[in-house]
């Protein structure tokens, strides 16, 4: 049963008592003290209330410093593996090693596009990272898939693409529920991309070997960003509930003042507020 606004009386300066007013005291903070406690999932310790969700996000999403940082080592990373894979001359495989590093080099090239877009536009990109790192991941899973598969051979196992994976969500930390959109889309394209790029010595077997590499990876990437997630939910939750603690108190202190102006003139009051701040002074 919802609690009823509390009904104040205050008095004017003669000690008379003016018409009634309203004040609904500490409802809102009570409201938002039990939305905080109770209306949180147990296991991912999501805000049932949209607001203080979208609250969330915005803390934790910051100023996208993670992603820059995240773009500049891939773009870093990328072009010293683009210029350790350019062909040379003579080479028996000269076609093959020419398309690994135009793929290394589009993956540099995507990294460092995101790196300016979120240099010049960091502010607005906010309520859309979600969407601009799903088109990323996109571009990010042919260029790695298609680097990896044209040189494989029968003992070439997914390690590099594991590592940048691995790398990259634990340095960027998007949500994790992000994260598995993320992985998911890479996974598409790996075994999308491989069905154009095949590696004959690869059987099925083979196939499905590297693959559970690379979700194991992911598991573990996964992992790292629940409990992540679930630290920094517990802090905001933590940092809300004195926020709003503060806000009862103050209610409170304001109701007490009502209750004094009801029995005694406002000069009393005042001289007594007066010789408590004192008090607490000293």
């Amino acid at each position: 049963m919802a609690a009823a606004p509390l009904t104040v009386v205050t008095a004017n300066d003669g000690g008379a008592a003016s018409p009634t007013e309203q004040r609904p005291m500490a409802v809102f903070a009570q409201s938002e003290q039990q939305s905080i406690n109770s209306a949180m999932n147990r296991v991912t310790l999501w805000f049932h209330d949209p607001n203080l969700e979208s609250e969330f996000r915005d803390v934790y999403y910051g100023n996208l410093g993670r992603y820059k940082i995240g773009a500049l080592i891939q773009t870093i990373f990328a072009a010293v593996i683009t210029l350790e894979n350019l062909p040379k001359s003579g080479d028996a495989n000269f076609s093959n090693q020419r398309l690994v590093a135009v793929m290394w080099g589009m993956f540099a090239l995507s990294a460092l596009l995101l790196l300016i877009v979120l240099l010049i536009f960091s502010g607005k990109l906010r309520p859309y990272i979600h969407y601009i790192m799903l088109l990323f991941c996109f571009a990010s899973g042919s260029t790695l898939t298609i680097a990896h598969l044209v040189p494989a051979g029968a003992t070439t196992h997914p390690s590099t693409m594991g590592i940048i994976i691995f790398g990259i969500l634990t340095v960027i930390r998007p949500p994790y529920y992000a994260a598995i959109w993320y992985l998911f889309i890479v996974g598409v394209c790996y075994l999308g991309w491989y069905q154009q790029f095949k590696v004959k010595e690869w059987t099925m077997r083979v196939i499905a070997q590297r693959f559970l590499e690379l979700a194991f990876i992911s598991l573990i990437a996964l992992a790292a960003l629940f409990d992540n997630e679930r630290f920094f939910r517990k802090q905001f939750a933590s940092r809300k509930t004195l926020e709003l603690e503060e806000k009862r108190m103050a209610a409170e202190e304001v109701r007490a003042a009502d209750l004094l102006h009801n029995v005694l003139p406002r000069e009393i009051v005042r001289k007594i507020k007066e010789a408590h701040v004192l008090c607490v002074d000293t």
